[in-house]
């Protein structure tokens, strides 16, 4: 079974990196998806107002889980066979972390950004896996 790890953050360019995955697999081999999501951190607000962090962490909580109840339902809609993973921290650390812990062939993602030239760009999550995944990256636009 081949298996991609799909990071996603409700944009378009997540739901392309989606259907890109599930594109590719078609005539291949069953696809296990591993569907990621990283939320931020609230300590790394710097704030010492509790009730403040808390409330962030429950607004993180609520839309990592919309993000990853999308894709879910889209990965699933393609033909994925879906693992789902909520992660907090940095985001091209986590991800990278989700595919060596997953043992997964290959990490699918989203471009993001575009220059002011109106070239697309790679958004700095994206550049950053590129750098320290040990494993092929597939970017979406």
């Amino acid at each position: 079974m081949f298996k991609f790890v799909i990071a996603v953050d409700g944009s378009e360019f997540s739901d392309r990196a989606i259907q890109a995955a599930a594109r590719l697999t078609k005539a291949g081999p069953e696809v296990e998806a591993v569907i990621v999501n990283v939320r931020d951190d609230p300590r790394a607000l710097g704030s010492d107002d509790r009730e403040s962090l808390e409330r962030f962490d429950q607004d993180q909580r609520r839309r990592q889980d919309e993000v990853l109840l999308a894709a879910d339902k889209l990965a699933r809609s393609a033909g994925l066979k879906v693992v789902l993973r909520a992660a907090m921290g940095l985001p091209a650390s986590e991800i990278v972390r989700a595919a060596e812990d997953t043992k997964a062939d290959a990490i699918a993602m989203g471009v993001r950004g575009m220059g002011p030239s109106g070239g697309p760009l790679i958004g700095p999550v994206t550049h950053r896996v590129l750098h320290q995944a040990n494993v092929p990256v597939l970017l979406s636009k």
